[in-house]
């Protein structure tokens, strides 16, 4: 980034510098011991290590991927000690790399409208919770990344609000989906998100670039149409299946078992609330 490093200067790019060096270091010795970002237990730990260096690599100027490379020098640095890392390499900077791709995306979209928010909030220190909701539903910004910016700056979110306009969204989806034929369906998708939301284990949709993608099945479920037969619905924890809104149709692929003991077409693909993705 062309910014030098200065360890007895105060610069806030030094902090950068040390949170990106410190994050990378702890990114490549979990993911080289098996674990991978996710929205759930040491996953979720990872996730959130590696979004807060992104986020700091941002800050000093990168626009684009970095950090799979700085991992990439950890190994290089670490490898006397421990070897594994360097047969591990391609993995760790591709799982690395991954992540990066999709949460740069995610902070093209939503940085530039949460810093507008900010600046109108004048002397204010909470943050509307319609805002971080208009973040989370529009742009994909999770809201513990606004919590994270806003606490940064001395600001705190009304959650209750966010709680408050999730659940609008949910009642305006209960609504449309009423008179559709499917009500029982329908009211099972609301039990699921509720479901899924207490176990921390809401999909995450990864496919604008990669298509294709390594998730858990969280769901698994018979179709109640008649018309559709033995088709079968099922929620992954991690997908690169668009699901059929704002006029764009539903993605059509396969899904296959990591022990390759089953395989299946996947025929089309809904998004029966905001939170949900079904295959």
């Amino acid at each position: 980034v062309g910014k030098p490093y200065d360890p007895k200067s105060k610069n806030e790019s030094v902090f950068s510098f040390r949170v990106i060096a410190d994050h990378s270091r702890a990114a490549t010795f979990l993911v080289g011991d098996g674990v991978l970002p996710s929205n759930e237990g040491r996953g979720y730990v990872l996730r959130r290590i590696m979004r807060r260096a992104i986020r700091h690599g941002r800050k000093l100027g990168f626009n684009g991927p970095f950090m799979h490379k700085t991992c990439g020098f950890v190994i290089d640095q670490m490898k006397g000690a421990y070897p594994d890392l360097v047969e591990k390499r391609t993995f760790i900077e591709r799982a690395v790399l991954a992540e990066e791709e999709q949460f740069f995306k995610t902070l093209d979209r939503g940085l530039g409208l949460l810093d507008e928010e900010l600046e109108k909030l004048g002397s204010k220190k909470t943050l509307p919770g319609s805002v971080a909701f208009t973040l989370y539903d529009t742009f994909g910004f999770p809201v513990d990344l606004t919590r994270t910016i806003c606490d940064e700056r001395g600001i705190t979110v009304d959650e209750a609000g966010f709680e408050s306009a999730m659940e609008k969204q949910r009642e305006e989806s209960r609504k449309h989906w009423k008179g559709t034929g499917d009500q029982v369906l329908d009211e099972q998708w609301f039990q699921v998100v509720d479901q899924l939301k207490k176990s921390g284990k809401l999909p995450v949709f990864v496919g604008y670039e990669p298509l294709e993608a390594e998730g858990e099945a969280l769901v698994v479920t018979p179709s109640s149409s008649e018309e559709q037969g033995d088709i079968t619905l099922a929620i992954f924890s991690k997908t690169p299946f668009y699901g059929e809104s704002g006029g764009q149709s539903g993605d059509k692929g396969s899904v296959k078992s990591l022990k390759g003991d089953f395989e299946a077409d996947v025929v089309e693909v809904q998004k029966p609330l905001p939170e949900l993705i079904v295959a």
